[in-house]
């Protein structure tokens, strides 16, 4: 198990929530507001696992989350969560309840609709967010797509790219490369001669979305 969730956490112990990896029946999430990656529950645990895993779903910290990365196995027996390692090895790790945490971010609202994507001419990515997404989604290769203006970016894995489902999907919020035309320097309007200043600019995330990511 090489998913590293934990660079999709928050270290926000304002979010406590958002500092966990929160475990559900189908999927796995972490997000930080900023990034977001989703793992099919069934590419970390074994189908008596999820069986076993609270309807409500379960979080495992981020530091603890490290401990199970490189495991070839990883169960969940309705007390721990336990990983085994080459050597005969094991990590032990008591997950938290919601009872423990609170609530956790409705993520769902947020990931952009495939079939309304708009058309974008320049867009920024930030290189550690890029770089820390990669990570928590274990995948040699991605692609992106845009889905518009002040809104999300859609990471989709290509089908072939991961050994196991390549179900495994993120998203990042973008940098905003906006172009500002200003009049010529001799103040005759010749579009041609216009001075463009070229800005990357951090979008802000709509206020829809940050109210979906603060809950």
């Amino acid at each position: 198990m090489n998913f590293k969730l934990h660079f999709a956490c928050s270290k926000d112990d304002l979010r406590p929530s958002m500092t966990q990896v929160y475990v559900t029946k189908k999927n796995i999430v972490a997000t930080d507001a900023n990034i977001l990656a989703v793992v099919p529950t069934k590419d970390v645990f074994d189908d008596p696992s999820i069986e076993l895993l609270p309807e409500e779903g379960m979080y495992i910290d981020s530091n603890d989350w490290k401990k199970l990365v490189g495991a070839y196995q990883v169960i969940y027996n309705g007390e721990f969560v336990v990983a085994f390692f080459p050597r005969k090895s094991e990590a032990h790790v008591r997950p938290r309840t919601i009872e423990d945490v609170g609530n956790y971010p409705q993520w769902e609202q947020i990931v952009p609709d495939a079939s309304k994507f708009d058309s974008v001419g320049r867009i920024g990515l930030n290189p550690k967010m890029l770089y820390n997404l990669h990570q928590a989604l274990d995948v040699p290769t991605f692609k992106l797509e845009f889905a518009g203006d002040n809104k999300p970016v859609a990471v989709a894995m290509p089908d072939d790219a991961y050994a196991t489902s390549g179900n495994q999907y993120g998203i990042i919020m973008p940098l905003l490369i906006q172009d500002n035309k200003d009049e010529d320097l001799e103040g005759n309007g010749d579009e041609d001669q216009d001075v463009v200043d070229t800005l990357d600019q951090e979008v802000e995330v709509t206020d829809e979305v940050q109210a979906v990511i603060n809950q």
